[in-house]
């Protein structure tokens, strides 16, 4: 999922999701024309907030929406646009709504806000995989930049129980670290250009999902992740830990084109 402490915790905002990963393994690629739905619902343990040792349970939503080929609405990974589409490589806009992790924040701690993000991405498909980076601007909130690359890749292990993989990592810009410390910082204008510094929130991990397809519709799903916060500025007392896991279980149903089991989205 979408996993940060501005996200679905405080890990990289914007790899691949556990429902894009599970349709990918089920559907075929629609035509142009062809709309399709997934929806479904999943339950969290996640970090109560960013260096917290206590998870919480939570119920997350999930919704996919594909229209055509090139239009991706998330309610986990954004609203993306394929404005250029090659065989192996496309990018596009991408906007985003950054959810904040702040459960049971020591008392010193200020009021994360979410916060909405637009930018841009780019995908890259290769043969053993696929590889995608973004890069985006909060207009809300922090009102800095955060970028993040994640490959994932995977395939079945029956033409029923698939397996998906991902390796991540995140940087977010120091307005984001200043707010969560709540040392605010001047207004940036919006149209600043990113800055990398010592203070930056940086993360690094991976992520494991494994999905069985229940019915031709129908799909069972459970997603484990462990990231990392990388950098010698996080050592104030909020931070008990510098890992942030999460296990995720859930389901989704399809509304719209199938194809046989065992088949994946983009190739036969």
């Amino acid at each position: 999922m979408i996993v940060t402490v501005v996200d679905t915790a405080p890990v990289p905002a914007s790899a691949t999701p556990a429902a894009a990963l599970q349709r990918g393994w089920t559907y075929d690629w629609p035509p142009p024309q062809a709309v399709t739905v997934d929806l479904g619902a999943v339950v969290r343990a996640r970090p109560a907030h960013v260096g917290s040792t206590t998870s919480v349970l939570d119920l997350y939503p999930v919704i996919e929406i594909g229209i055509g080929d090139r239009l991706q609405i998330s309610a986990d990974d954004g609203i993306t646009y394929e404005a250029w589409k090659g065989r192996t490589l496309s990018f596009g806009p991408v906007l985003e709504y950054r959810e904040a992790f702040r459960d049971r924040l020591p008392k010193s701690a200020p009021f994360l806000p979410d916060a909405i993000e637009a930018g841009g991405f780019a995908f890259w498909k290769t043969p053993i995989g696929d590889l995608q980076a973004r890069l985006r601007r909060a207009l809300t909130n922090y009102q800095g930049w955060s970028g993040n690359v994640a490959f994932d890749t995977g395939g079945y292990v029956t033409p029923r129980f698939g397996i998906g993989v991902e390796v991540r990592a995140q940087w977010v810009e120091a307005n984001y670290v200043r707010h969560f410390f709540d040392v605010h910082p001047q207004h940036e204008a919006i149209f600043s250009w990113p800055r990398f510094g010592a203070g930056d929130f940086d993360t690094g991990g991976a992520q494991v999902t494994g999905g069985y397809r229940v019915t031709p519709r129908l799909t069972v799903f459970t997603q484990a992740s462990l990231d990392r916060i990388i950098g010698d500025q996080w050592r104030p007392p909020v931070l008990k830990t510098r890992d942030l896991a999460m296990l995720t279980t859930g389901l989704t149903w399809r509304f719209g084109r199938i194809v046989p089991y065992g088949h994946f989205e983009d190739r036969p």
